[in-house]
């Protein structure tokens, strides 16, 4: 009888140790993407330069403008090669795996280089991630337009702003309301960071 207790204390107890290393690990794992994700977050989003994202969906804009000019298929077909790695770099930025260091699509060699006819020298852990989204995209388990994805959380965003900001009618007095003026709102479409280049210099990748 004694072994027989024994044996379940041991177990239960390798069961409590599983479940803390379990409990660890995810805290450890939790950690790591918050800290990854304060890190790279600037380079990828803002920054005093054109972060990744910004620059990628700018990129998209003009490839979709340059391809709604096309006249024939032949002129769409490198097109519309360029608007779906342009997409591709979008979803990177995106859905890079979190606990990874980012790897920028813009890296400052590149940006100080500017425009050269040497080869660019691809990164192999970038290439792995990029041919991962690629085959995510395919399946469907990552957007074939993640720039509209991005629209529309812009736009949910900013009418959950708006609607926080501006008083109820209904609760204000008929003396407040001429107060009121309407406030015109700029859209999803003409905000920079929707916006095309202006000055049509930004380097390719």
């Amino acid at each position: 009888l004694q072994e027989k207790l024994d044996a379940n204390v041991r177990v239960e107890g390798e069961r409590r140790l599983k479940a803390l290393e379990v409990q660890l690990a995810q805290a450890e794992t939790a950690k790591k993407e918050k800290d990854m994700a304060t890190r790279y977050h600037r380079i990828k989003f803002f920054g005093n330069s054109i972060p990744d994202r910004q620059k990628v969906v700018r990129k998209i804009h003009q490839a979709k403008k340059q391809l709604a000019e096309a006249i024939d298929d032949e002129a769409k077909a490198p097109l519309k090669a360029a608007l779906r790695e342009c997409r591709v770099k979008l979803n990177y930025i995106l859905h890079y795996p979190r606990t990874e260091k980012y790897i920028s699509l813009f890296p400052p060699e590149v940006r100080e280089a500017g425009p050269s006819n040497a080869p660019h020298v691809s990164n192999p852990a970038q290439e792995n991630i990029l041919s991962d989204i690629r085959r995510q995209m395919d399946d469907g388990s990552l957007p074939d337009e993640p720039e509209m994805h991005l629209e529309k959380s812009a736009q949910k965003q900013t009418s959950g702003r708006h609607a926080k900001a501006l008083p109820s009618l209904t609760k204000m007095s008929v003396s407040e309301t001429p107060h009121l003026k309407p406030k015109t709102f700029q859209s999803v479409a003409q905000d920079d960071f929707f916006g095309e280049d202006t000055d049509g210099n930004d380097e390719d990748d």
